[in-house]
């Protein structure tokens, strides 16, 4: 009578959609880079810094071995996907700006192609 119960009340609730992995437990992107931000009142080596983004595996750490005032450091680390500041696919790309004849006769192989 228990289990007939128990099966009963799993019919009736909709199991709740499975749960999204955290993001502790998702493996971190392959070449996310890190860029030293500058607060007010920064020292010049932070200042110098400021400019280049690091892969996270080779970021300096805060405050740098550099500043002047270690203390008082208000500095930061800012995390971004990638170390490039822009996309190199961009308007130097020659697949996208191909001036050539389109040798192409057909539709492609995708189903969308078609």
């Amino acid at each position: 009578m228990m289990k007939l119960s128990h099966l009963i009340r799993r019919l009736k609730k909709p199991e709740p959609p499975p749960r999204p992995e955290s993001p502790v437990s998702t493996p971190p992107a392959a070449f996310y880079a890190v860029s030293v931000v500058a607060e007010e009142h920064a020292c010049a080596a932070a200042l110098a810094a400021s400019d280049q983004r690091f892969l996270a595996r080779d970021a300096p750490r805060i405050p740098l071995p550099e500043c002047t005032r270690p203390l008082e450091c208000k500095c930061r680390l800012a995390r971004f996907n990638d170390r490039r500041k822009t996309d190199r696919r961009d308007a130097l790309s020659f697949s996208r700006w191909y001036s050539g004849i389109e040798r192409r006769g057909g539709p492609g192989r995708r189903t969308t192609d078609r």
